[in-house]
Formats: structure tokens, C-alpha cells, sequence
């Protein structure tokens, strides 16, 4: 099952914030991982959630784009070195006030700038960290893998500025209407899921 969450008739993005951070929650039953990533160019932009990570004695990594040849062209070398800014926090966390602290930190990155994956996983999914790494990417070119979606409770990418969808082959339908008629209801907020129909060859 593929859902979107929409927030578009919230109009604040203090709301927005708490009902995507709600709603990763409230996928995410007790003792299961939750798995995510943040690129982020700005140079102390992963230093709060460092801390707070470590003062939860969570795992976590910063990831640098590798190096590469400088010999092309001038144009290609700009290109370049704004990819050499990016920086990738990937993090895994059994606590869920973890979730609420990275909306707060990353206002900009998940509300203006990119996407920002969860895995929820009872164990480490197949090659968890290459499958946020892709889902951080382009949108033209991010994939979400069978092994992924097996492998795990359900997978949720944030959309620009206000919702996020939802992948899973283990939620049904009914727990998730529940869940967004519970949100919708502590929010004042008329929140709307629906399907998406797989294309076929």
C-alpha cells in the first residue's frame, strides 16, 4: 500500500511539523527501530541532533560525499564542490521524542529543502543505510526497494512543506484511517489519505 498525508489547510508550519511528527510515530509500534537520514549543506545544521543522539545513546553517522577529480571543466567543478557541502546524518532510535527533536532542528532541510526518509524496522533492513542515501536523492531517481519494503514495518518520506507518504505491505488500510481520524481530530485539521494505484506494464 502506497498513502499519502496531506497538511495543505493547516497554514502553519508549527502544525505541519507536529502532525508529520505524530504521524511517523504513531506507524512506529514499541521496540521497533526507527531509521532515518538528513542532508543538510550548512555547516553546523547536524551539530543538535549530534548531541542529542548521543545523550540517547542512539547510533548515528555523518556522511561526506567521497572526493572526486577536479580536472573538468569550470562549470562541472561548481557543481561539484556544492555537492562536496552536503553532509548526511543517518541515525537509528527506539525513542520517539528523537522524531520531534529532528523536525525542530532541521526546520529548513525538511520544510524547504529535501525529503527526509524513515525506515521502521523491527531489525536492521537490508542495506538500510544505501536505501535512505537513494531516498534522499533526486526525486526523479529515488527508488524504494522490494527488500526494503519486506523487510520492514513501513517506510515514509517527507514531501515539501506538507505531508508525507507512507509505503508498507503490513499496515492495512482501516489502522491507517485510524490513525489520521486521531490526528486529524487533536489538530482541528480535516486530513485525508488515499490510495495509489500501482501502474501496470
Amino acid at each position: 500500500m502506497i498513502t499519502t498525508l496531506d497538511t495543505f489547510d493547516s497554514g502553519d508550519y508549527v502544525k505541519v511539523r507536529r502532525i508529520v511528527s505524530d504521524f511517523i510515530k504513531a506507524n512506529t509500534p514499541p521496540n521497533y527501530n526507527i531509521y532515518f537520514a538528513v542532508v543538510s549543506e550548512a555547516t553546523h545544521a547536524h551539530d543538535e541532533m549530534e548531541r542529542i543522539l548521543q545523550s540517547n545513546g542512539d547510533w548515528y553517522q555523518i556522511v561526506r560525499p567521497a572526493p572526486r577529480s577536479t580536472s573538468r571543466i569550470s562549470t562541472i567543478l561548481s557543481i561539484r564542490r556544492s555537492e562536496a557541502k552536503k553532509r548526511t546524518l543517518m541515525a537509528s532510535t527506539r525513542t520517539n521524542a528523537v522524531v520531534d527533536h529532528l523536525f525542530k532542528a532541521y526546520y529548513y532541510e525538511w520544510y524547504q529543502e529535501s525529503i527526509v526518509p524513515f525506515i521502521i524496522s523491527r531489525e536492521d533492513p537490508p542495506s538500510w543505510e544505501n536505501q535512505l542515501t537513494n531516498l534522499t536523492g533526486s526525486r526523479d531517481h529515488a527508488l524504494l526497494g522490494r527488500d526494503t519494503i519486506e523487510g520492514s514495518h513501513c517506510t515514509m518520506t517527507t514531501l515539501w512543506d506538507h505531508g508525507i507518504i507512507l509505503v508498507s505491505d503490513k499496515i492495512t488500510r482501516p489502522e491507517l484511517d485510524e490513525t489520521a481520524r486521531r490526528i486529524a481530530v487533536e489538530n482541528s485539521l480535516k486530513l485525508t489519505t488515499r490510495d495509489h494505484l500501482a501502474s501496470r506494464p
